[in-house]
């Protein structure tokens, strides 16, 4: 059977070897670049390179001591340090749970149903602060935990910080589908772990 030539057969191969062509081309360039460097620019050029080299790896290194140093998995990192774990601690599930805090009612006006701390930004203006959904993660696992004195103190802070008077609220454990979450707001479960009222 006789061989057929197709043309995009030749448009793939010509592309290759003008890929190529550019590959060595800047690679001769570079070589070339280096040659007229004085003894003294390619001494510096060359102990950057190294200082780059040593500094990546120690990032690399403190990244991965993250994981060691940090006990659970979701602080098991330092910002700008981060383990290289990301996609294994990630699990693999359909529900996601978090702490949270829920307002029941506000200078006597009830919330039905209750408003969720991040969404209320016309009552706390930080309601999207990292350091105050860090507050609230650290008080719902004392909570769990049983442990009310840590539990008091956190929600002291929290109360200082960012809650106005006259506030009801709850802290509370949601279990979500993240996707049926963005599309339409709806929790699969929200278990209230305690009930407090800011004076």
């Amino acid at each position: 059977m006789p061989y057929i030539h197709k043309p995009e057969t030749t448009i793939k191969h010509t592309k290759n070897i003008a890929y190529f062509e550019r590959m060595q081309s800047s690679v001769a360039h570079a070589i070339l670049l280096r040659m007229s460097l004085s003894p003294k620019d390619a001494k510096e050029l060359s102990q950057l390179q190294t200082l780059l080299g040593i500094f990546l790896g120690l990032y690399f290194l403190a990244g991965l001591s993250t994981f060691f140093l940090f006990s659970s998995a979701h602080d098991k990192s330092f910002p700008p340090f981060f383990h290289w774990f990301l996609f294994a601690l990630v699990p693999n599930e359909h529900f996601s749970t978090q702490y949270t805090v829920q307002l029941t009612a506000y200078r006597g006006k009830t919330f039905t149903p209750p408003e969720l701390f991040g969404e209320a930004n016309d009552i706390i203006p930080e309601a999207t602060a990292n350091r105050a959904r860090d507050g609230i993660r650290h008080l719902g696992k004392a909570l769990v935990a049983g442990d009310t004195a840590r539990a008091d103190v956190v929600r002291a802070e929290l109360e200082a910080a960012y809650f106005p008077k006259d506030l009801s609220w709850q802290v509370v454990k949601i279990t979500y589908d993240p996707i049926e979450r963005f599309k339409t707001g709806t929790l699969e479960k929200v278990d209230v772990l305690g009930t407090y009222h800011t004076k």
